[in-house]
């Protein structure tokens, strides 16, 4: 399948189904060309010690997958739409909020990208980072079925 989709000069994130290595796929001379990511950390001596990707934390490994989409939308030109289900898994609140804000930042009157995401962080449910029409709520109701109300929809709702 990557023989076909990918083209001289594209490249193309891969997730191994056995295993959380990730690689990324490029063509050049029209040879395929897969390079695995690992990380790097420094060591007291200056050097640097190799990390496979199973051995960085659960937030490593998220960030790691979520940067590509991140940059991808907050680019000028960008026109994708992205949905990310629980953004702030095994992330600190502080950091998914710097994702937000980064991508937030990026748009303009002409941008055409789209984020839409699910969260269990009540404290990105913050005016001062998104508008009362831009979060809404999902409750389920007493025969399993989830409704979505606009948080603008609930009156008396304090600022903070």
């Amino acid at each position: 399948m990557l023989k076909e989709d990918v083209q001289e000069g594209m490249s193309v994130r891969v997730i191994s189904e056995r295993s959380v290595d990730r690689y990324i796929v490029t063509r050049k001379q029209g040879e395929l060309i897969a390079k695995k990511l690992v990380t790097y950390h420094p060591k007291s001596d200056g050097t640097e010690t190799k990390f496979e990707l199973q051995q960085e934390s659960d937030g490593s490994q998220r960030v790691i997958d979520l940067l590509p989409a991140f940059l991808d939308i907050s680019a000028r030109e960008s026109k994708k739409v992205f949905v990310i289900d629980e953004v702030d898994r095994s992330l600190h609140s502080l950091l998914t909020r710097r994702l937000l804000e980064g991508y937030l930042e990026s748009c303009t009157p002409e941008s055409r990208s789209q984020l839409l995401f699910t969260t269990h962080d009540v404290l990105l449910m913050d005016q001062h980072l998104l508008r009362r029409d831009e979060m809404w709520v999902a409750e389920r109701d007493a025969s399993g079925a989830s409704q979505l109300r606009s948080f603008s929809e609930y009156k008396d709702v304090r600022f903070d």
